[in-house]
């Protein structure tokens, strides 16, 4: 496939599709690109130092890459900044920071692994060794600051390691003696990257401070939580932050909640790769749901189920696919016969209701995929956040982590 694009004029195609990506906010076609160049660049040993259109290609694949970044895994998100903070520093004109904000939360919805992430990230920053200033450098005494550690150390050093504030950031980029030796150009580069740095690091200062709005509704009662601030001091939210702390603090202990962080035993199978298989999403859960019907889902067909389980939260769909008729009676005579649903389970009349639903992905994930709880549940706690992210109704309580049993279990 290489030959077939190593060449200018093919370049310039896909340069300007991901400007229109950019200008219309298609996040999916600029994640196609990203996956495609990937795919390319990788499987067929494209070395980025092999010429000037290699590079411009991994140069491309990695714009790609961080405009559709609130839709990628981990990995890949990992490898962009190892490997690809300059290329995003020159994407002045798209906001980086808030994809990113969306792409911590859709992720990881958990925050507690959303902590770990961030710090993750951070980490790849203060080592980085890509190189963001100019040919000349930034000459500080004999130190010459070219590289992002070097920037990110001589930052911490004049605001002597203080939490993140916007006044300290600017009073940085406006008189510390590296920017006055910067161009503007440059500043523009060092701004948006301590920006990025300082919302990572400011995990490690306020770890209770939320990327979204969280909603608690306790007795009737409905309590919101903006910013990590609560809008009404309320017992029941000193309890849930108490939690969150607890939480947390199992978190730093890795022996006590190791398989209930662990990484996630599954590979999503990108929707281009669902679609080519079976035209469309709807055809792939029809599938889906007559081996589910048939007992024919197994622990080998894992990634494709739980990918499609995905597209159709994300979507909005999947409540319309428990709906229809022919699905709902065959999921009951399912359940009549399970070991391991309750009663209650069992005996889900409303498909609307979070108890059908966890009665739904509780059979699927433990009786057909052999998912353990902790992993079933947890999966189920990031469907239903797909599933309210996507419009859809709430399905906060369909399950819980259990701070006495360090794992998730379902409610």
């Amino acid at each position: 496939m290489w030959d077939k694009i190593n060449n200018q004029k093919v370049l310039d195609d896909f340069k300007r599709s991901l400007d229109n990506d950019i200008l219309e906010y298609d996040l999916n076609d600029a994640k196609i690109l990203y996956t495609s160049l990937r795919d390319i660049l990788v499987k067929e040993n494209i070395n980025e130092t092999g010429g000037a259109m290699a590079e411009e290609y991994y140069k491309l694949m990695r714009q790609a890459g961080f405009v559709s970044l609130a839709l990628l895994e981990f990995d890949d998100a990992k490898q962009l900044f190892a490997e690809g903070l300059p290329t995003m520093l020159e994407l002045s004109e798209f906001d980086v920071l808030n994809e990113l904000k969306k792409f911590f939360i859709y992720r990881f919805p958990i925050l507690a692994d959303r902590l770990l992430a961030k710090n993750d990230l951070q980490k790849i920053i203060e080592e980085n060794n890509k190189r963001i200033a100019n040919a000349a450098g930034a000459a500080i005494g004999e130190k010459q600051l070219f590289i992002v550690s070097d920037w990110i150390k001589n930052y911490l050093a004049y605001i002597n390691q203080a939490e993140p504030e916007i006044l300290k950031l600017q009073e940085y980029l406006a008189r510390s003696e590296a920017m006055q030796k910067t161009s503007e150009e440059e500043k523009n580069k060092i701004g948006l990257l301590l920006k990025i740095y300082d919302y990572l690091r400011m995990a490690q200062f306020k770890p209770f401070l939320l990327d979204e709005e969280l909603t608690i509704v306790e007795d009737g009662e409905t309590y919101t939580v903006t910013e990590g601030r609560a809008e009404k001091v309320d017992p029941n939210i000193k309890k849930l932050m108490a939690d969150i702390r607890e939480i947390l603090e199992k978190a730093r202990a890795p022996e006590e909640v190791a398989t209930a962080y662990s990484a996630v035993g599954w590979q999503r199978i990108s929707k281009p790769q669902i679609l080519k298989k079976y035209k469309t999403l709807e055809a792939a859960a029809d599938n889906l749901f007559k081996k589910i019907a048939g007992n024919l889902l197994g622990s080998a067909d894992k990634d494709e189920a739980l990918s499609i389980l995905y597209y159709l939260a994300e979507e909005n769909k999947l409540m319309t696919f428990l709906k229809s008729p022919a699905n709902f009676s065959g999921l009951k005579a399912l359940f009549a016969k399970s070991k391991k649903l309750t009663d209650a389970q069992k005996n889900a009349n409303i498909p609307e209701l979070t108890i059908f639903l966890q009665a739904f992905l509780r059979y699927i994930f433990e009786e057909l995929l052999e998912m353990s709880v902790n992993e079933a549940a947890r999966e189920g706690q990031r469907l239903a956040n797909a599933l309210k992210k996507s419009g859809g109704a709430d399905y906060f309580d369909i399950s819980y982590f259990d701070l006495n049993k360090g794992q998730f279990v379902w409610k």
